[in-house]
């Protein structure tokens, strides 16, 4: 290694070389690095869904979702099966273990799904995909003075050019129904026609079609045979012949029924703003980049308007603003923290060796650049942080190495040789240094659910920033150094170096140093007095000062909030409460706007949507973060508060995006349903008592009143079967299905069925002509008894089984979820489960992934701590001294919780991720300082000497590299951006970890090495009967003595 140093401090051309590569290299990977909003993870699920036409969900779950579940069972790689069962369809969603290979899992699923042979007759559109990474990018309103199917025609158009467009390839639209051709006929016609709705089925069903009938080969000329009769529009169908006569009577389609095209009965609909609208949603996906789409839509939006006079086209959402912003912040930051790096290295060092150091910086991240494309990283939240995390702890070894060399230099040694024995003197302990921060990182890579898939990224940036500032110490900034003005003798220091200089040393002499010798003499009291501070931030936690909870709800710039009526609802009285959250929505608006910061308005648009007669939502579009002073779960809060209750309404959510599920969750199984509904109801209600809770909801929901037939013995008599009572009972009121047919990419389903208005009251249905098969006709209500029932309009599974989940939000950050947490898992929990035996329970949402990340964790950090203890045990060949380095890194943990407290910041996920990381940042300060101290020992100092001198003369380095992180760090904690929040909490840990651990090596680790050489001394005294002195028994020594005398 000598040779290779000696070899690029010669020839200085080396090293910069490598560092003209590094930069070139890393641009063109910068260049090639996509942007989204949040890294592009896995989802690791597959969604199987099925349709099953007309069923119920209790038909649905029998007769298709236990089957699937039961055959799912034993494939190697689920961690969970969830379903739902809903009307005419169900979903069933298969959590795959962390790091399972998708594609084998959805081959397997896919497997199992088509080895079942028992589905019921109806079951169509069995699906089997894996969820794929897609974000929403742009959202955008088409509106104008046109009829909804000239909108419809517009936005079809917008979606044919806007997947020619090269790099964007997933566009939805919304805000309108299916397209359908109806065949409504009456009772009455069917009756004086004597023609069933199975005779007009089949004559439709026979007439309208296109098919080859062959060819004829002529001599001259090959003719195809095709009969071209199909119709794609109701005036088509007019004309089919339903029955001839033999005298020429015919009756035509169009004199049993009204036939059109219509809207399908699922009112689909979108009003943006109080106006009709269709949306169209541009979906990201992993291959894409969010920064090109939203440049490519806001010129085609321009275009699309300039040449369209009756339409208008409107962006609503643009998730590209939140990346554009954070990149903003973290750009702004991360310059504002490299030139508080590059002033506290002018402080502490030679201006000149600063700068040195401090290119260190781009050169790291540039390097870091050539290799992120091909691990899949893109420019996002966490990614973008990483940088900022690591600009103060890649300065570090350079801090090291550069002011070694300058000592050396001042000794009276020559500038090159200076550079070759001052980078080779702390080479290994910055190796080892920097190798344990590595270390540290490499453990997000092992935390499993949605928290670990995140922090990878972060990992990844650290490691490979630190892995090329590492070569650029060793290699590129001593040959800088050298050759550069910074090494000169007798040189004249400027005001400002003298000015820093005399500050140090007097922080030192009069702060530092005073305070050392007083520890130092004073050691069972600089032990207890930390130990306290330890207890005290333990019990600070415990009593809820210093507070857990749940950081990862998401500053949006919008809110979702979700109406479901009871089943049943007209769809005019579902559109009256929510044009009542719209019209509080925008009376909170102009609240918000006369406390905003520039005065503009905060609401940019509404959109209504109404997906059922008795389910709709209403999203509400704000103005970016920087314009306002509210997040958006504040938001949802106040307008929560303003509508008030809504008693009719099933379930009111005002929704709260959060990356790890909501704050509570819980699943409840029984095998007894009524206990079950029982306990759900109980959980709801003490869980809506708390106070810090908000939006206690379920996904247990009754379904609208049905009508239930049963067979009087008058039916049997007649030969008649439920089933036949049944199917003609089905065709008329929901419809037989003849065709679908293709209109461009839109599939049009033809029904045959009563029109609407003989469906419309109970007594069409009473007086409905029930058909045998010799031709007699009897009303309904004289074969069959009809009674009503309501019934479930949802069945949720998990593992197999009927379950509720409850789940709640935090009313706000404020919240101190630990307390709420040990309510419900030590008293509420435990009450119902002796209330109602059976009773089972599972933790999701928060709780689940909090679980999954400490049961990785608990198996990871051993590991690392193995790691590390070997490497620095491997630096210093003392197991003693490593131990003191170790023993030293709970008591980080004071920093961390105050640190918390004082910016009202609860511990999340993160803070503890930022714990992980701290770990092998505090290790590299305790490395240098005992290293030098053996260094001082191998040239002959005494003990006391020998410590006091490395105390002394470690303070600049220690202190520069902890305040040189933290102040990289610090912008982000201070600048109160909301769209850091989610990293917040771990530069909170790493920040004042790092403060607290700087106290600890200049401080109580010199403390440490006296009380660790006193025992040493005395167990000498006990097996020997002589008391040795204090260098004798210290490693350094004791190895220095068997090289002599080997």
């Amino acid at each position: 290694m000598k040779s290779i140093i000696s070899y690029f401090l010669k020839y200085p051309f080396a090293g910069n070389l490598l560092a003209g590569v590094f930069v070139i290299l890393g641009l063109f990977g910068l260049y090639s690095l996509n942007s989204s909003v949040m890294p592009q993870i896995d989802p690791g699920k597959l969604i199987v869904t099925v349709a099953y036409p007309g069923a119920s969900p209790e038909e649905v779950e029998k007769g298709v979702v236990l089957k699937i579940e039961d055959n799912l069972k034993g494939i190697s790689g689920i961690e969970k099966v969830t379903s739902t069962s809903d009307e005419n369809f169900c979903t069933v969603t298969v959590d795959l273990e962390t790091g399972y290979d998708s594609n084998m899992a959805l081959q397997d699923v896919k497997n199992a799904v088509d080895g079942i042979s028992s589905f019921p007759v109806g079951v169509e559109n069995i699906s089997v995909k894996k969820r794929e990474f897609t974000v929403l990018a742009v959202s955008m309103a088409l509106s104008g003075d046109v009829d909804l199917k000239d909108l419809k025609n517009y936005g079809r158009e917008i979606e044919n050019d806007l997947r020619a467009i090269g790099g964007i390839s997933k566009v939805d639209l919304s805000g309108f129904p299916d397209e359908e051709i109806e065949i409504g006929v009456n009772e009455d016609a069917l009756k004086a026609y004597k023609i069933s709705i199975d005779e007009i089925y089949a004559a439709v069903k026979s007439a309208n079609i296109e098919q080859t009938g062959g060819s004829i080969k002529g001599e001259d000329e090959e003719l195809r045979i095709r009969v071209k009769e199909k119709q794609y529009n109701a005036d088509g169908f007019k004309d089919i012949v339903v029955r001839s006569s033999k005298n020429g009577g015919t009756v035509l389609l169009s004199d049993l029924a009204s036939i059109k095209d219509k809207w399908s009965e699922d009112p689909n609909r979108t009003y943006i703003n109080g106006n009709p609208a269709i949306k169209i949603a541009i979906t990201q996906t992993s291959r894409e980049d969010i920064l090109q789409i939203s440049e490519t839509i806001k010129a085609y939006l321009k275009t699309f308007n300039a040449s369209h006079q009756t339409v208008k086209l409107d962006l609503l959402f643009d998730n590209s603003v939140q990346i554009s912003v954070m990149q903003d912040i973290l750009a702004n930051n991360g310059i504002i923290g490299f030139l508080l790096v590059l002033l506290f290295l002018s402080l502490f060092l030679n201006h000149r060796l600063s700068f040195w150091v401090a290119l260190g910086i781009p050169v790291s991240f540039l390097g870091m650049f050539m290799v992120a494309g091909m691990y899949g990283i893109t420019l996002n939240k966490i990614s973008l942080f990483g940088m900022i995390l690591v600009i103060g702890i890649l300065v570090d070894d350079g801090i090291v190495i550069c002011e070694n060399i300058y000592q050396h230099f001042e000794n009276g040694k020559s500038a090159l040789q200076s550079g070759i024995d001052g980078t080779l003197e702390v080479m290994p302990a910055v190796f080892s240094a920097v190798l344990t921060t590595m270390i540290a990182f490499v453990a997000f890579f092992f935390i499993d659910g949605i928290i670990g898939e995140f922090f990878r990224e972060l990992a990844f940036v650290v490691i490979f920033a630190l892995l090329f500032s590492l070569i650029e110490a060793f290699l590129i900034l001593p040959a800088h150094v050298v050759h550069s003005k910074a090494l000169i003798r007798d040189k004249k220091e400027s005001k400002f170096e003298k000015l820093s200089t005399t500050a140090i040393l007097k922080l030192r002499k009069w702060t530092y140093e005073p305070l050392l010798r007083f520890c130092l003499n004073n050691k069972l009291v600089t032990i207890g007095f930390t130990l306290g501070l330890l207890f005290i931030t333990i019990g600070a936690l415990i009593g809820g000062i210093i507070r857990t909870g749940d950081s990862s709800v998401d500053n949006n710039d919008y809110i979702d909030v979700s109406l479901e009526m009871p089943a049943g609802t007209p769809e005019n009285a579902t559109m009256f409460y929510l044009n009542k959250i719209e019209d509080a929505a925008e009376d909170l608006g102009k609240e918000l706007q006369k406390r905003s910061l520039n005065g503009k308005p905060v609401i940019t648009n509404t959109a209504l949507n109404l997906t059922a007669t008795n389910v709709g939502s209403l999203t509400i579009y704000f103005t970016n973060s920087r314009n306002r002073d509210f997040v958006s779960a504040e938001f949802g809060k106040l307008l929560k508060d303003k509508v008030g209750d809504i008693p009719q309404a099933e379930r009111l959510n005002y929704v709260q995006q959060s990356r790890f599920g909501k704050s509570v969750s819980v699943s409840l199984q029984s095998s007894n349903l009524d206990d079950l509904y029982a306990a759900k109801k109980e959980f709801k209600s003490k869980l809506s008592k708390m106070e810090g809770l908000i939006n206690v909801l379920d996904n247990d929901r009754l379904g609208m009143r049905e009508i239930r037939l049963r067979l009087k013995d008058q039916a049997y008599k007649l030969g008649l079967t439920l089933n036949e009572v049944s199917s003609q009972v089905r065709s008329a009121f929901y419809g037989k299905e003849v065709q679908r047919l293709q209109r461009g990419i839109d599939e049009v389903r033809v029904w045959v069925r009563y029109d609407k208005e003989e469906r419309s009251s109970i007594g069409n249905l009473e007086k409905m002509r029930i058909r045998t098969s010799d031709g007699g006709e009897y009303f309904l209500k004289d074969i069959a008894e009809i009674s009503y029932e309501r019934n479930l309009v949802q069945i949720n599974h998990l593992a197999g089984q009927r379950e509720i989940t409850v789940e709640a939000d935090a009313a706000s950050e404020s919240v101190n979820m630990t307390e709420i947490n040990d309510e419900i898992d030590n008293h509420i929990l435990p009450d119902l489960e002796a209330k109602y035996p059976g009773l089972r329970f599972r933790y999701g949402g928060h709780a689940e992934e909090f679980a999954k990340a400490k049961k990785s964790a608990v198996v990871i950090a051993p590991v690392i701590l193995i790691l590390l203890f070997s490497i620095v045990i491997f630096t210093f060949r003392s197991f003693l001294q490593t131990f003191l380095i170790f023993i030293l890194i709970p008591f980080g943990f004071i920093g961390v919780g105050w640190g918390h407290w004082i910016h009202g910041v609860a511990l999340d996920m993160p803070s503890y991720l930022g714990m992980v990381a701290l770990m092998g940042v505090m290790v590299n300060d305790s490395i240098l300082l005992i290293s030098t101290f053996n260094e001082n020992l191998h040239k002959g100092m005494e003990f006391m000497s020998a410590l006091y001198e490395t105390a002394t003369s470690r303070f600049r380095p220690i202190v520069l590299t902890s305040l040189t992180t933290i102040v990289g760090i610090a912008p982000i904690i201070v600048s109160n951006q909301t769209e850091a929040r989610m990293v917040i909490p771990l530069a909170i840990s790493m920040a004042y970890g790092l403060a607290v651990a700087t106290f600890l090596n200049l401080i109580v680790l010199p403390v440490l090495i006296i009380v660790v050489n006193s025992a040493r001394r005395k167990m000498k005294w006990i097996t020997s009967g002589v008391m040795p002195g204090r260098e004798v028994v210290e490693p350094a020594i004791r190895e220095l003595n068997q090289t002599i005398n080997n």
